[in-house]
């Protein structure tokens, strides 16, 4: 796919972080094959959630939990996702934007898009790895903070996974949840996949060393490595099944959301419960607690367990 890139910067300074080796650069795909929530008007990032739209609330997040520099990749509807990236940007003032526009004809898939960005995703040494940040999820920034900080040491830990560990029913989760399988520790991940989401899904208790994969993944070029390998044995592949492989080889370690909210938006359903005034306009997991001292409200989706009414 043709792809061509525009980069825009802006100089004052992002928000302090701790002087620490750490990821400081995301990669977030809005590219791929149209949702329920995608309309030839309006892309799903450009829904209105609580004023603001959905990739303005992905964008601040990130910027709050540290990042300095995102990778954007769009297609369909292309130029309208970037005018709006670009007004976000200047309001997150030292936040660098680059996009990588693969255009309207872009006929493949998620997982493919991330393969089309990823040279730019490894340009500076001294970075352990980037995070791979999904376009529909939006994250206490505290979270984005731990997971840039987690270990990565190639063919060691080439991936440290955002997990929630709930011990409670879920409520709502969409038939794409992936279940993530620890070991006994509860550190490393032995397996994922959508088979292992499926009791969760339908409602069952989250049995041990089970959790919820929540879309945020700490990574090194090792799982762009296993993409490109995937790409040249199958005609579709997924970003779950190149972190699998990792997985059986031992390369994977999670992080746990320890209560701290994390929120998606997936079904036309949650997007109109988030705007309905029955729905608390802070939602969390079974096990999360409201955000703290936040200048403005998360918007009320679908989060880790489904909405709760008041």
């Amino acid at each position: 796919a043709r792809s061509c890139a525009r980069a825009m910067t802006v100089t004052e300074a992002a928000p302090a972080v701790p002087a620490s080796r750490r990821i400081t650069k995301a990669l977030i795909s809005a590219a791929g094959r149209p949702t329920a929530l995608d309309s030839r008007s309006r892309p799903k990032s450009l829904i209105d959630i609580e004023g603001s739209t959905l990739v303005a609330h992905v964008l601040r997040q990130l910027y709050r939990g540290g990042i300095k520099h995102v990778v954007f990749v769009v297609s369909h509807n292309g130029p309208l996702i970037i005018q709006e990236l670009e007004r976000c940007v200047r309001n997150l003032k030292g936040l660098q934007l680059e996009v990588v526009d693969l255009h309207e004809d872009y006929a493949g898939f998620y997982a493919a898009s991330l393969l089309s960005a990823c040279e730019r995703c490894f340009t500076d040494a001294t970075e352990p790895g980037v995070l791979l940040a999904t376009a529909d999820h939006i994250f206490d920034h505290e979270l984005v903070r731990d997971i840039c900080f987690a270990p990565l040491s190639p063919g060691v830990t080439d991936v440290c996974v955002l997990v929630d560990f709930s011990r409670d029913k879920w409520a709502g989760l969409p038939a794409t949840t992936v279940g993530v399988k620890c070991t006994q520790d509860m550190q490393r991940v032995s397996d994922l996949s959508r088979a292992l989401g499926k009791p969760m899904v339908a409602g069952g208790l989250r049995q041990p060393q089970m959790g919820v994969e929540a879309g945020l993944f700490a990574c090194t070029s090792q799982v762009f490595e296993r993409l490109a390998a995937l790409s040249k044995s199958q005609e579709y592949y997924t970003i779950t099944d190149a972190i699998q492989e990792l997985a059986h080889a031992g390369h994977v370690s999670s992080l746990g959301t320890k209560g701290r909210n994390w929120l998606a938006i997936e079904t036309t359903t949650e997007l109109e419960e988030s705007r309905s005034s029955t729905v608390m306009k802070k939602m969390h997991s079974p096990e999360s607690s409201p955000f703290q001292g936040l200048k403005d409200p998360l918007p009320a989706i679908f989060v880790a367990g489904g909405p709760m009414c008041t």
